[in-house]
């Protein structure tokens, strides 16, 4: 876990992440944000299930104070973000909609 802590990448994923969320043009049949939310909902019931997301106050607190960072330079977003890590030791991340990222602890 200590790696996370002092992996370069990890600000580096953070930033890609973030932007290419907002570089896609919006679908012309784009859902709405309150479907965006429920769908949202069901994806993290099943990520938290199914994952062991860390719950360690320093890595998440160091994790969202690099996000939000990252956040405070990017134009205004539609969702309060939310940032979580994921104990497995592998290269990864990936957002679900409704603003929720998820880095892998390898980062």
């Amino acid at each position: 876990m200590k790696r996370l802590l002092r992996h370069p990448l990890l600000t580096g994923a953070l930033l890609v992440v973030l932007t290419l969320g907002t570089l896609a043009p919006p679908p012309a049949a784009a859902i709405t944000f309150g479907e965006e939310e429920e769908l949202s909902a069901e994806i993290l019931r099943i990520i938290f299930k199914r994952m062991q997301v860390v719950e360690d106050p320093y890595i998440t607190g160091y994790v969202n104070r690099v996000g939000r960072r990252i956040l405070a330079v990017m134009p205004q977003q539609p969702f309060r973000y939310r940032f979580y890590v994921i104990n497995q030791d592998m290269y990864n991340a990936f957002a679900t909609p409704a603003g929720h990222i998820f880095l892998y602890s390898g980062l």
